[in-house]
């Protein structure tokens, strides 16, 4: 990967976050809530290494049926904030290029 297709991505992620609102107090913060669960994404994907059997780790599969999961897919591929983002979104324009272990980590 260039550090050109790392900036591409690095600014389609950010261009992403700054077309949430910006409004953030109690009840709401879309930015803050989108931005928590593309990290908690990255976090729960390499977490899930296992050093005996050298399967897992950041390789963008992750169970989403899992409850520990819950609420990732929202903000990953179904849509959050009444379906108007997803992380997928972003990565459609360069799936081509980046594999989505290496997005998902960029992305947080």
């Amino acid at each position: 990967m260039t550090l050109d297709l790392y900036d591409e991505v690095t600014v389609s992620i950010q261009e992403l976050v700054e077309g949430l609102s910006k409004r953030c107090n109690a009840e709401q913060c879309d930015q803050a809530d989108f931005a928590g669960c593309v990290l908690r994404m990255a976090g729960h994907d390499f977490m899930d290494f296992d050093r005996v059997t050298g399967i897992g780790g950041a390789d963008a599969c992750t169970d989403m049926g899992d409850p520990d999961n819950a609420g990732l897919p929202e903000c990953l591929y179904k849509g959050e904030f009444d379906g108007e983002v997803s992380l997928n979104d972003a990565y459609q324009l360069f799936c081509d290029r980046v594999s989505l272990a290496d997005f998902l980590i960029i992305a947080a």
